[in-house]
């Protein structure tokens, strides 16, 4: 993440934490969780730029938080925020995520995917890497391969 950050990348986080909804956890602990992750990669040189998370889920059991939502991915709702707030250009994107549903929400607002780990099989992802590491280069070599205006990244846990 830093070799991105390095070369004029975004790092977002955008998350479903619908633990939230179903009454495992509460705001103030994802909070405290993304500061703590933000200030690990700080340490490492990749401080994330935004970092969002969806506390909805369909089957939740606090009722304010237990809805269909557009934030929750695959619904492209938290990167159209981020893409809003931070003036992303999507096309121009990654979204580098372990489940499907990064894939699908990427894909939906014409971004760039790369899929992590052994959940995401080569056909779903237009790339795939075995480690974060392995996507950067990924990614590094595609944005040399093919120009890109303002390049930015994704990655969603």
């Amino acid at each position: 993440m830093r070799r991105l950050k390095d070369r004029g990348f975004l790092l977002i986080i955008a998350s479903n934490q619908g633990h939230i909804a179903k009454g495992h956890l509460d705001a103030k602990d994802v909070e405290r969780f993304n500061r703590r992750l933000a200030n690990i990669l700080a340490k490492h040189g990749a401080r994330p730029d935004l970092v969002l998370y969806c506390p909805h889920h369909p089957h939740g059991i606090v009722p304010s938080l237990s809805i269909k939502c557009e934030c929750r991915k695959p619904a492209p709702g938290m990167m159209l925020t981020a893409a809003s707030r931070l003036n992303v250009d999507l096309p121009a994107s990654y979204v580098v995520g372990d489940y499907i549903w990064d894939i699908q929400a990427g894909q939906s607002v014409g971004c760039t995917t790369v899929g992590i780990g052994d959940r995401i099989s080569p056909n779903v992802a237009d790339m795939t890497a075995n480690c974060f590491r392995k996507a950067a280069e990924l990614i590094l070599a595609d944005t040399t391969s093919r120009p890109r205006i303002a390049p930015q990244t994704w990655h969603s846990e």
